[in-house]
């Protein structure tokens, strides 16, 4: 349940000096300002991807390490997972210190003063419509303060300034990266789904929801799964998808009145002519003409029934009109499946 992660070491001029007499001037390269270098894959560690070094200019330096754990494990390259069990914790902590050591011996240990500054939770499930569920989760509602900063295709990704939501097509990212044909098979059909922790701020933030004060204590498998579930259905819903005629009889055969069944139905036509949820809100602010006149310039009706429509089962997202099924479960429903094997 867990893809990546940093650690951050504060240093000073001379540790910085020792790594650059280790690997030489030529192996550190500058990044877009003169206080921060990167060192690629130190040593071929497998699972180390990136030694980064930045200067305060205050004579204070940090180390940065981002580890992908199950590949430091394994040593080799792998689309597999970490498993956030206790085992497999204490497994990456011996495996870690020696991995520190053996990149130079001037390096401390774990309880030298590493600190956690990223986590990215993650999760993946296979399926014949990962495609379609990519699709789908770029035309969900943006979070309040996220916004789509990067806009790849076979992506959705949203952002704060603080936190990162990726949902994509696993087999997709992997045929753009120089890796084997054998390990980028491996990962077809696979859909992925990420929450990026990507500052010590945010990592605080956490570690005081669920008190998880030691370093690794945010690498537990129901606090992973909680964290990815919010996100989830912050930006998606847990609702399934249907095609629009399967949807309208759907509300046509609900418990509700005659005029709440045509707002509904209404509220889908919206939707799906805007193409988008974001589109949508849009379409409802400018007053456009595709808006009905229940939610001309009432968005927060627009948005209690939308809860409405959720609270029966149905996706405000609905299925295209070519795709060859009429209803699509909610892919999170194989992820909750996943998480109760752990």
């Amino acid at each position: 349940m867990l893809h990546t992660f940093e650690l951050k070491l504060k240093t000073n001029f001379f540790m910085i000096k020792a790594l650059e007499k280790a690997f030489g001037n030529d192996l550190i390269t500058k990044l877009s300002s003169n206080r921060y270098y990167c060192i690629s894959n130190p040593i071929e560690i497998p699972g180390i991807r990136r030694l980064n070094i930045s200067d305060s200019g205050k004579g204070i330096y940090y180390i940065t390490l981002e580890i992908e754990p199950e590949v430091l494990l394994r040593g080799m390259l792998t689309v597999a997972l970490f498993d956030c069990s206790q085992h497999n914790v204490r497994k990456l902590t011996d495996a870690l210190n020696e991995t520190i050591l053996s990149i130079h011996e001037a390096l401390p240990e774990l309880s030298g003063g590493w600190n956690l500054s990223r986590v990215d939770y993650a999760m993946q499930i296979h399926s014949t419509y990962t495609d379609v569920y990519v699709s789908l989760a770029n035309k969900a509602k943006i979070p309040h303060h996220y916004e789509d900063k990067i806009n790849k295709s076979g992506s959705m990704y949203r952002q704060s300034k603080s936190v990162r939501f990726n949902f994509y097509d696993k087999y997709d990212y992997m045929k753009k990266q120089n890796v084997s044909d054998t390990l980028i098979e491996s990962s077809r059909g696979i859909y992925r789904i990420e929450v990026q922790y990507r500052t010590t701020r945010a990592l605080r933030h956490i570690r005081k929801k669920y008190e998880a004060s030691a370093m690794f204590d945010l690498f537990d498998p129901d606090i992973a799964f909680d964290i990815i579930r919010n996100a989830y259905n912050k930006n998606i819903g847990m609702e399934n998808y249907y095609k629009f005629c399967l949807a309208e009889n759907i509300i046509s055969s609900c418990n509700l009145t005659n005029s709440m069944k045509s707002k509904l139905i209404s509220l889908l036509k919206l939707i799906k002519c805007a193409g988008t949820y974001e589109q949508t809100i849009e379409a409802i602010d400018n007053n456009s003409c595709i808006v009905p006149s229940d939610y001309k310039q009432n968005l927060q009706l627009f948005k209690r029934h939308e809860r409405k429509l959720r609270r029966i089962g149905i996706n405000p997202i609905l299925l295209p009109d070519a795709f060859e099924l009429d209803f699509l479960s909610n892919p999170f429903n194989e992820f909750m499946t996943e998480y109760q094997r752990i």
